[in-house]
């Protein structure tokens, strides 16, 4: 006998589980500079720096009301015109401003939407005042060194707002014409180019700055998922820790109609077994079960007559003078079988019915006709004797 080889056993008599290679994970996404900065509730920022631009612009529209009464007793219309105008709009911009304080500090979302246009407006008027500050400064250079001389020879240069920098003559001591008239015209050429500049950098910039601030805060507050929302509708903790199931879902999933089959399999299943039943019963041997086990209703005869209804108790019962006395011929009843009711050919319409089809059908009355094997039922002339024909 010859020993037959051993088994190679390979995959041939069981299944190896492959598994599948693992992904590498995913880096984790780093949120962006603005998108960390976002995450922080901006109201505390946003009440500090509507507090300074308010002071800032307080003292700017004074300085500019006070330059109305320089120009005016200098003699020069056109530069009282511009200083009045940037008192207007530094007083409207510092009330802006308040306003801006007390609507983030009351926490109310309609204020803090107005105070968002307002921002918006508030940066326009910074920025137009900037813009009219550097224009007045180029255009009306005559009467501005006329202001400069006067003021110098005067010893009273500080008393206009624009001559208190360091290019100009500070001195309290009044200078000679030539002195005064130098030094102006040397400060203004120094001047020329910092009036540009602070076009940009200390009007167009800082506005745009505030108002982004103001922006962001209101986007933060119609932000239900931000922690500084102002929404009603704020989800709660409960409904937000059922979103991360769905996380890329905006709305629960629907539920499979598999699994309410099972809930009710499983309810008519308890229902009999008990709570004792570890394999619940399938939809459709549930149902059959609940078919079998419910009573079914016993037919009643239609030769016997009901008994009359007994009246609760809770009913009233008739006095006895209500009562009408019963006559004392009782009719007759017939002895005789009761007919089958005739088939009817067409259901009885209602009125709305009527109005609705085009008229009544073309076709006859029911009526038994000869040769059809009818029988025919009738009464004997004593009323009492019945026959077939």
């Amino acid at each position: 006998m010859i020993r037959p080889p051993p088994l190679q056993l390979k995959h041939d008599n069981f299944k190896l589980t492959i598994r599948s290679p693992v992904p590498p994970p995913r880096p984790k996404r780093q949120d962006s500079f603005y998108a960390k900065l976002y995450q922080a509730n901006w109201r505390n920022a946003v009440i500090a720096i509507a507090g300074l631009n308010a002071l800032r612009f307080f003292l700017s529209a004074s300085n500019a009301f006070r330059d109305v009464y320089v120009d005016k007793s200098q003699h020069a219309p056109n530069l009282v015109k511009i200083s009045t105008a940037l008192g207007a709009m530094y007083l409207t911009t510092s009330v802006i401003e308040i306003f801006g304080i007390i609507s983030a500090a009351s926490r109310r979302l309609l204020l803090v939407r107005i105070y968002t246009h307002l921002a918006f407006i508030a940066a326009v008027l910074v920025t137009v005042a900037g813009i009219m500050t550097a224009f007045a400064y180029f255009k009306f250079a005559d009467d501005l060194m006329h202001e400069c001389i006067s003021l110098a020879m005067n010893g009273n240069v500080v008393t206009k707002s624009i001559f208190r920098g360091r290019p100009w003559p500070r001195t309290s001591v009044p200078l000679s014409q030539t002195d005064a008239q130098h030094q102006c015209i040397n400060a203004w050429t120094s001047e020329s180019p910092s009036q540009i500049l602070s076009v940009l950098l200390f009007s167009l910039l800082p506005s745009a700055a505030y108002f982004f601030l103001a922006y962001n805060y209101y986007r933060q507050t119609t932000d239900p998922r931000h922690a500084g929302s102002l929404c009603s509708n704020r989800p709660s903790v409960r409904s937000a820790v059922r979103m991360e199931a769905y996380p890329g879902a905006a709305y629960a999933p629907l539920r499979n109609v598999s699994d309410n089959a099972d809930e009710e399999s499983n309810t008519l299943a308890s229902g009999r077994a008990g709570p004792s039943r570890l394999n619940p019963r399938s939809a459709r041997r549930a149902a059959q079960a609940h078919a079998r086990t419910e009573p079914k209703p016993k037919a009643q005869r239609k030769d016997t007559i009901a008994p009359p209804p007994q009246p609760s108790k809770l009913q009233a019962q008739p006095r006895p003078s209500q009562l009408q006395p019963q006559s004392q011929s009782q009719p007759r009843k017939s002895t005789l079988p009761s007919l089958p009711k005739p088939l009817s050919i067409m259901k009885s319409s209602s009125p709305l019915g009527y109005m609705l089809t085009p008229g009544p059908p073309s076709f006859n009355a029911y009526a038994p006709y000869e040769g059809a094997g009818l029988a025919v039922y009738s009464l004997g002339s004593d009323g009492n004797s019945a026959k077939w024909d």
